[in-house]
């Protein structure tokens, strides 16, 4: 026969189950765990988990004597700053995709006979990794002088830059520079 009267004592420990982890690098209460089980004191737990490119998770739950709590890791994606797209409203966002913007290395003046003061034009100028025009793109709308167009596509197809910059090492990137008539 079966003793139905023992009664065990309760744990002095407490356990919380990790889930949905995937690559984040947990913390519990400042000590770093590889398994998705972890045995822990009774009381608060502190859960801090991070990885790469996404916000740092961080909760804390209640773990009683002889519990199991499990918590989910919500990591949530940092948006990623746009490096390909000089209009996006995140475009090197944190100086994310460089630390020292492309410059060039002269102002962009035009002379212009037939209308001698048409409204500046802004260009977006894409800036290889050595300082080459890969392409370049009229920001709003194209100058409707068709002397100042030819004038502006003649320079920048001239013209030098020097390239952006991300920890001291070069890298391509958007530039943004104003063509005025003289």
């Amino acid at each position: 026969p079966v003793d139905t009267t023992t009664v065990l004592p309760l744990p002095t420990v407490g356990w919380v189950v990790l889930q949905d982890r995937g690559e984040a690098e947990v913390e519990v209460n400042g000590t770093a765990v590889t398994g998705d089980i972890v045995e822990v004191a009774p009381g608060s737990q502190r859960i801090v988990a991070r990885r790469s490119g996404y916000q740092a998770f961080d909760v804390t739950v209640t773990v009683g004597r002889g519990d199991t709590v499990g918590v989910p890791i919500a990591m949530v994606l940092i948006p990623r700053p746009q490096c390909g797209n000089p209009g996006a409203a995140r475009y090197n966002m944190n100086d994310f995709c460089f630390d020292r913007a492309a410059s060039a290395n002269q102002a962009c003046v035009i002379e212009v006979e037939a209308d001698p003061n048409p409204n500046p034009a802004q260009l977006w100028i894409h800036v290889g990794q050595d300082g080459s025009l890969v392409e370049y793109r009229f920001r709003g709308d194209r100058p409707s002088n068709a002397q100042f167009v030819i004038g502006i596509q003649r320079f920048v197809r001239g013209l030098a830059f020097s390239p952006a910059t991300k920890t001291g090492q070069a890298v391509e990137s958007w530039a943004r520079i104003v063509c005025r008539a003289r």
